[in-house]
């Protein structure tokens, strides 16, 4: 009798266990079944075990007033290059990928870079924006310590902190078309040599504190406004 009961006791754990292994697994094969029906439009690159997954494309347009986002469209290549297309203003930040964007493209028809949009990417180096982007917004692109070239084109408003500690930018190309620069708009730019600024009628204050590269500034006749410390810490020679 104790032999046969230690027999069955055996086979109930074994059963069990069984049980418990396939309860483990079931979420997993639901997902597996699941995911494909979802149609989703996000493209995924998985990475090798222990590192972590990214989006490589995605949606970053305005939501404001019930819109989708669906607008503008980023997506992320291996190279690096991360492309904006579509029209409208920005609405949400694009995935920034553990570092990976070295260059930005912001395609004609989008309107406004979204306010912190591409601060803190780290190995940044060249953006540029389309002729159809007017305005770049608060801290865009704050603290991209690698970025060394921006082209911006026609854009007339660069919002505060936009640029603010992007410490190798040196060559911002067409800034004869900004007309607005925030308050510390281009702060400690500290390789910043020189800017064309001679449609612009606002500079805000300590819009390029301790830019101790920058030698020469040419200003427009029809400017209004220099606020206070604008040039603070400067190298201005002329």
């Amino acid at each position: 009798m104790r032999k046969t009961s230690n027999h069955h006791l055996k086979q109930i754990l074994a059963v069990c266990l069984t049980v418990l292994m396939l309860l483990s697994v079931a979420p997993l094969a639901a997902m597996s079944d699941v995911l494909p029906k979802l149609n989703l439009d996000f493209g995924v690159t998985v990475r090798a075990e222990g590192e972590t997954s990214y989006l490589t494309n995605g949606f970053c347009g305005d939501t404001s007033d019930g819109k989708d986002g669906t607008d503008i469209v980023w997506n992320l290549d291996s190279d690096g290059t991360l492309t904006l297309t579509g029209s409208g203003k920005m609405g949400s930040t694009p995935n920034r990928a553990d570092n990976r964007v070295k260059k930005i493209v912001i395609g004609e028809g989008i309107t406004e870079i979204a306010d912190y949009a591409f601060e803190y990417c780290q190995n940044l180096i060249d953006v540029t924006f389309g002729s159809s982007v007017i305005a770049v917004g608060a801290y865009a692109f704050y603290q991209d310590n690698q970025l060394i070239t921006v082209t911006i084109n026609s854009c007339v408003e660069i919002k505060a902190f936009a640029f603010s500690k992007c410490s190798k930018l040196s060559d911002v190309v067409n800034s004869s078309n900004i007309t607005s620069i925030g308050e510390d708009a281009f702060a400690y730019c500290i390789a910043l040599l020189s800017m064309n600024l001679t449609n612009a009628s606002m500079i805000k204050g300590e819009a390029f504190l301790g830019c101790k590269k920058l030698s020469e500034v040419v200003l427009s006749e029809q400017l209004e406004t220099i606020e206070t410390s604008a040039f603070k810490s400067a190298g201005l020679s002329s």
